[in-house]
């Protein structure tokens, strides 16, 4: 089957994805003022390209199974 074959290809990296948005999580609920802005800007760059890779995998995830 078509979906199951791409759920073997791409679970890996929609997993990879889901940690660093938890890890994201985990940083930020517990830094202070100055730690915020020192490092927000690439830790914002770094989950915005994981759940775009996430969203584009799950695309394809979806667009398998409806076929």
């Amino acid at each position: 089957m078509q979906a199951i074959a791409t759920a073997e290809q791409v679970y890996a990296a929609i997993e990879d994805a889901t940690d660093v948005a938890l890890a994201f999580n985990d940083k930020y609920e517990q830094l202070d003022a100055h730690q915020l802005q020192s490092e927000l800007e690439d830790d914002l760059a770094r989950l915005g390209e994981a759940l775009t890779t996430r969203f584009d995998l799950e695309d394809r995830l979806m667009t398998s199974l409806l076929a």
